[in-house]
């Protein structure tokens, strides 16, 4: 699957030149790949993006169900959602979008085969957080395509979406 997958440098310049871009370029990477077709512009306007906050994870589990994508969020309670984010809760719950559990490592790689995949949110080494999606686990390791290295060892992952602020949040994607 890695290797047909769309990449970083395929991104309309649009959404690559944006600060804080990996919410917008993850949702590029995904509609693309399960043959969405949208504007950027669609993409940064359906992804609530702003240059002070960058893109919150459940407003791409938004965006992917009104873009006709079947979604699944998953994430630790959030103890200061900002107000946007109450905003989009209250409209995942109209697209029947549930809010679940986290998963476990175990569970995330169970659910990513054939044709699911998952956008991912972990901490950076820089203490940023990041976006990337999950497309494969081989070898002991996440197959990330929107990652420094395009891939993570799964205890490195885990220390990193166990991170503060980072809420363990992914959401499942499917046609």
């Amino acid at each position: 699957m890695s290797g047909d997958f769309p990449t970083f440098r395929d991104c309309p310049a649009t959404i690559r030149d944006l600060d804080s871009n990996c919410g917008p370029i993850s949702m590029w990477m995904v509609l693309r790949h399960f043959r969405k077709r949208t504007s950027a512009r669609q993409i940064i306007r359906r992804c609530r993006h702003t240059k002070k906050t960058g893109t919150f994870t459940i407003a791409m589990a938004v965006a992917l169900r009104e873009s006709g994508l079947q979604v699944e969020f998953h994430t630790d309670r959030d103890a200061d959602p900002r107000p946007i984010e109450r905003q989009l809760y209250t409209r995942a719950k109209q697209l029947n979008i549930q809010v679940c559990d986290p998963l476990t490592i175990e569970q995330l790689a169970a659910r990513i085969r054939g044709r699911t995949i998952a956008i991912v949110y972990y901490d950076t080494d820089e203490h940023n957080g990041h976006f990337s999606p999950l497309i494969a686990f081989r070898n002991s390791r996440l197959i990330l395509p929107y990652s420094d290295c395009g891939s993570m060892q799964i205890a490195e992952f885990e220390a990193k979406w166990s991170a503060p602020k980072i809420c363990r949040q992914c959401i499942i994607i499917s046609r």
